[in-house]
């Protein structure tokens, strides 16, 4: 059975609509730690798309080329219809370790344990350890019903798949050092 201690790397993966700036936020924490702006997660620009089609975990390097003990994993980013950007089942299997790296979505068709790029027995370390929900404070009130639908059903699987962690938003830093710092010494 494995433990935190088997942890290399805390995984951070972040979900929400296409423009949310989900790959926007991960650039720029990476251009924090390099100290200089850096461009890995290609950004939504203003056609709605997603721009990000594969499955990518981007390791943090600081300015002298450490690596950091965490790493952030991108996908493909949410769209109001059902059929359109990633599907719910595809985060799901994000979650839980199932999808290996490289791998395209498929809006209309989640990946299924009969495709090669499904990890049928996942190690600690192919899984995420902490789901980030981004969302467009501007746009939140136009969401459609299907976008809701979606993030509702990623929430709901995160939440039977650990234990429930509330984020007060005004009070971030508080949450990262009661929350996240333990994990954090686990991958040290």
């Amino acid at each position: 059975m494995e433990n935190c201690k088997d942890i290399r790397q805390f995984k951070i993966l972040f979900h929400g609509p296409v423009g949310a700036g989900k790959s926007c936020f991960a650039n720029s924490v990476r251009s924090v730690y390099k100290e200089r702006i850096v461009f890995g997660a290609a950004e939504e620009t203003s056609a709605g798309k997603s721009c990000t089609k594969t499955y990518k975990t981007y390791k943090i390097t600081d300015k002298d080329s450490v690596t950091l003990p965490f790493v952030f994993s991108d996908v493909m980013g949410m769209e109001d219809y059902v059929e359109s950007g990633i599907h719910a089942r595809d985060i799901i299997n994000v979650m839980h370790g199932r999808v290996k790296e490289g791998y395209t979505f498929n809006p209309v068709s989640p990946l299924t344990d009969a495709d090669p790029n499904y990890i049928h027995e996942p190690s600690l370390n192919d899984k995420v350890h902490c789901l980030v929900s981004v969302v467009d404070a501007n746009s939140i009130s136009l969401m459609k019903t299907e976008m809701i639908q979606k993030m509702k059903a990623v929430r709901n699987a995160a939440l039977d798949f650990a234990p429930p962690a509330k984020a007060d938003v005004a009070d971030s830093q508080a949450l990262f050092q009661a929350e996240a710092k333990p994990c954090m010494r686990c991958v040290q």
